[in-house]
């Protein structure tokens, strides 16, 4: 059964459970909540077989959000954006 709170959009998408629909709902709030037009959010998610997906993608994006589903990658682009050298 999905929680009360679920959002409508986020059930077309691709195999996801409760957990990663309560993940991906926090996710959007944070990013819009959060969202400033000089601000790049990045998301680390390791399940990268629910969410590597364009959609989701597309979503973040859209929000400016990044997802990464590699530390080391999110890491990178963390320095990147703090203006250091890799």
């Amino acid at each position: 059964m999905l929680p009360a709170t679920y959002d409508a959009s986020v059930v077309c998408l691709p195999p996801l459970d409760v957990k990663d629909i309560e993940l991906y709902e926090s996710i959007l709030a944070f990013a819009r909540l959060n969202r400033s037009p000089d601000a790049v959010m990045v998301f680390l998610q390791r399940d990268a077989l629910h969410f590597d997906n364009p959609e989701i993608k597309a979503e973040l994006a859209a929000l400016d959000v990044e997802i990464y589903f590699s530390a080391g990658e999110a890491v990178r682009r963390i320095r990147e954006l703090l203006g250091k050298t890799v």
